[in-house]
C-alpha cells in the first residue's frame, strides 16, 4: 500500500502500555518514523497504602508508577531512593527524592545497593502484582527489605476501537508490551 504521493505508510505499531506512559513512548515512536497507536491493556490503580519508613536506610523504586504513587511520609524525602533505570529516577528526583540512579534491571541495582549502600533496612515501593528479585540478593547479603504495594495494574476491559481496526487491517508491524501481565 502507497499514499497518494507514492510513498510507503510508515508501519504502525501498538503501544499496550497505560495511557500517560504510552503517550510519551508513542510521542518517541512517531519521531522514529511509526505510525503509533495507543492500546492501553491496563490502567493503574494506586492503592491507599501510607508505608512506614521508620528505622529505613534507603528506599527502592523499581518503577516510575511506584513513585508517583508512593504516599511516603515528608520524611522520606531525606533518604536515599535506589532507583531502576533513568525514568525511575527522574520522577524520582521530581517528585523530590534523593534519587540514586540504578541499572536498568532489579537484579543489577540489588548488587549496587549491596555494594554501595548503607548496611541496613530498605524499603521496596512496588506494584502489588510481579516478582521481587531484590528480596533473595539484599537478604543473602546481611541486609533487610520491606515491600510496600503501593499501586496495582488492572486489565483494560476491551482494546482501543483504533487498534481493534489496525489490527483487524494487517496494519500493525509490532506491538510494545513492557509488563508480563499484559
Amino acid at each position: 500500500m502507497t499514499t497518494e504521493d507514492g510513498r510507503s505508510p510508515p508501519p504502525v505499531i501498538l503501544i499496550t502500555r497505560p495511557e500517560v506512559q504510552g503517550r510519551a513512548l508513542a510521542r518517541r515512536m512517531g519521531l522514529k518514523g511509526w505510525a503509533p497507536v495507543q492500546c492501553p491493556l491496563t490502567k493503574l490503580i494506586p492503592l491507599r497504602a501510607r508505608p512506614e519508613v521508620d528505622g529505613v536506610r534507603g528506599l527502592i523504586f523499581t518503577s516510575a508508577n511506584g513513585v508517583r504513587c508512593a504516599n511516603l511520609p515528608e520524611s522520606a524525602r531525606d533518604l536515599p531512593a535506589w532507583c531502576v533505570g533513568p525514568a525511575t529516577a527522574a520522577a524520582a528526583t521530581e517528585a523530590g527524592f534523593r534519587a540514586i540512579e540504578g541499572p536498568s534491571t532489579a537484579h543489577a541495582l540489588a548488587k549496587k545497593i549491596i555494594a554501595e549502600g548503607p548496611h541496613g533496612m530498605y524499603l521496596h515501593i512496588r506494584g502489588l502484582h510481579g516478582t521481587n528479585h531484590l528480596r533473595q540478593e539484599l537478604t543473602n547479603a546481611g541486609f533487610g527489605l520491606r515491600e510496600a504495594a503501593v499501586y496495582e495494574m488492572h486489565a483494560v476491559d476491551r482494546a482501543a476501537e483504533d487498534a481493534r481496526d489496525a489490527l483487524l487491517s494487517g496494519e500493525v508491524r509490532a506491538a510494545a508490551f513492557y509488563s508480563p501481565r499484559n
